[in-house]
């Protein structure tokens, strides 16, 4: 078996490692690769470290980026939920207040429409107040020229009956005193009558 060799890299000499050569300086390689590792593991670790510090320090910046995203959004969704209720009472508000105009116009123009419709009863009522008294007043009008048509028409009958009974008095009258006269020459024709006779 051939005995392993290693050149020295000043002289280029190959030099065999015979155990008791090779034994230091393999512990010496050991020793390094060792210390080489460890320092790499350390390297490593202190990387790792760094690396775990570096997705912290992100990890709290993006944490920190979206809370302060979500506090944005959440300021943006209560403004936008602010503006909306704000709009919202407004347009309650309007609709309320075009509501109770409307109210006050109707009540107005009721109250109007009654105060017209008593206005309109009280003139029918006034008509119909009228219209009885005109009545009332033409029938007692009716009733006076009745009353003086009739005392007319009676003092009339009464005149006329007067100067019928007048004229029959006067034709009783006359009639009594030709009667009279008559029967006065009717005694006094007797009387000569009677004379002539008393003569004979």
């Amino acid at each position: 078996m051939t005995e392993p060799t290693i050149t020295c890299p000043n002289c280029k000499t190959e030099i065999k490692l015979t155990e008791s050569l090779a034994a230091p300086m393999v512990e010496s390689v050991r020793r390094e690769y060792e210390l080489k590792i460890t320092a790499k593991d350390r390297e490593v670790k202190e990387k790792e470290e760094k690396l775990r510090k570096e997705r912290d320090s992100i990890d709290d910046a993006v944490a920190a980026k979206v809370k302060l995203e979500r506090t944005a959004i959440a300021e943006s969704e209560a403004k936008k939920a602010k503006e909306a209720v704000s709009d919202e009472f407004s347009r309650m508000q309007q609709e309320k207040s075009e509501a109770e105009e409307l109210l006050k116009d109707r009540n107005t123009k009721l109250a109007e429409a009654q105060k017209n419709e008593m206005e309109l009863r009280k003139e029918r009522q006034q008509l119909q107040d009228e219209k009885e008294q005109f009545e009332i007043e033409k029938q007692r009008a009716i009733d006076e020229e009745r009353s003086k048509i009739r005392e007319v028409a009676q003092k009339e009958a009464d005149e006329q009956s007067r100067l019928k009974i007048a004229e029959k008095e006067k034709t009783i009258s006359d009639l009594q005193g030709k009667l009279q006269d008559a029967l006065r020459k009717a005694e006094q024709g007797s009387q000569q009558l009677q004379g002539e006779v008393f003569e004979l």
